[in-house]
């Protein structure tokens, strides 16, 4: 595989192109540095992770133990899901949270699953489930990368399942070309970027495939997602991409964003793409979707569901807050927007139909 183009940013870059690469080649389970997410900080995932966690004395261990210890849990449990995973119902993952798992609301003894430690969670499941339309999630590998992944996967669906199909198409293969010089004026050479780019801009072909050829439906496009070279190519374009538009674009428009996850301070923006942009395995934030939102020109809408407090409807449900992104010129092609459901730490797809 061809090096990116020499320059100052260089090594920032190599390092990004590089783990793409070998997850390419085979080492798809990237090493996500991510902070526990909802689920995982009220309540373990699976019995493994919780033995794991009690036959650790934690007051014994450093700082970087407890991290070490959270981050092995946490890729062990990723390494056990597909990349992408078929639709599921919203009730899976209510049952995570809650302390009763098969009931809602409350149980014939009078306990109320409202008043545990994950009573916002639920609460703001079921006005999803209830009030916003919502019945099913479309589950993301939790490897850093699950941002890209879970984008991707919903750009693709929403082009195969709009009014038409062949418009969509037309319309995104289109900008996705008009994308390729702001590439090359960020610094990356075509020969670095160019297979990355085809894998996407195949797929979406297939939408309207060439006589002769099988179009794509909804069980191959999970198909291709689920294969690692086709999916994790998909994956490096989009950061390459979203690093691109970071650097060209004017630095009023990210700089107030530009914030190190770790220690909460601001960081330049060379800094910034080369550290949590370009490289795999690394959560997106804000600037990240902002960025994406507009180079894709594609309207994006992330539900925030965590335990944060609001004002209870009649029914107990509690409303989700949901940030929209809608860039100048996303409607052109007649499709929805993409939908995402994050959990501190993690991306996944929302659906309105469980036979998505």
């Amino acid at each position: 595989m061809a090096q990116p183009a020499a320059g100052d940013n260089n090594q920032g870059r190599s390092s990004g192109v590089a783990a793409a690469v070998a997850a390419e080649e085979g080492n798809n389970v990237d090493v996500a540095t991510t902070a526990p997410t909802v689920g995982e900080s009220a309540r373990p995932e699976s019995v493994e992770d919780s033995q794991a966690t009690q036959s650790q004395d934690i007051q014994s261990l450093s700082d970087e133990d407890i991290f070490a210890l959270t981050q092995n849990i946490k890729n062990e449990e990723a390494s056990r899901r597909p990349l992408v995973s078929p639709v599921s119902p919203l009730s899976e993952l209510r049952a995570e949270f809650s302390p009763f798992a098969d009931v809602m609301g409350t149980t014939d003894s009078g306990a109320s699953e409202y008043e545990g430690p994950n009573a916002n969670v639920l609460r703001k499941i079921d006005w999803l489930q209830k009030h916003g339309g919502w019945q099913a999630i479309r589950r993301t590998r939790g490897d850093g990368d699950c941002f890209y992944r879970s984008l991707a996967f919903a750009y693709v669906e929403k082009i195969l399942t709009a009014s038409e199909p062949g418009l969509a198409v037309a319309t995104s293969l289109s900008h996705l070309e008009s994308t390729l010089p702001l590439l090359e004026r960020a610094g990356f050479q075509k020969i670095v970027f160019e297979d990355f780019y085809e894998a996407f801009a195949e797929l979406i072909q297939q939408v309207v495939p060439a006589p002769g050829k099988l179009p794509l439906t909804n069980e191959t496009l999970l198909e291709q997602f689920q294969n690692p070279e086709i999916s994790n190519s998909i994956v490096v374009f989009l950061r390459l991409l979203t690093s691109a538009y970071i650097r060209l674009s004017p630095e009023d428009d990210f700089m107030p964003f530009l914030i190190h996850p770790d220690t909460g301070e601001m960081v330049d923006i060379r800094t910034f793409v080369e550290t949590f942009v370009e490289a795999t395995g690394r959560e997106a934030d804000h600037p990240q979707i902002m960025a994406l939102s507009r180079a894709l020109r594609v309207r994006i809408e992330v539900a925030y569901l965590d335990n944060s407090n609001g004002t209870l409807l009649e029914d107990g449900t509690l409303p989700v807050n949901f940030v929209k992104f809608s860039p100048e010129g996303a409607e052109e092609d007649g499709t929805k927007p993409v939908v995402l459901l994050y959990r501190p730490g993690h991306y996944d797809t929302l659906e309105e139909k469980l036979e998505a």
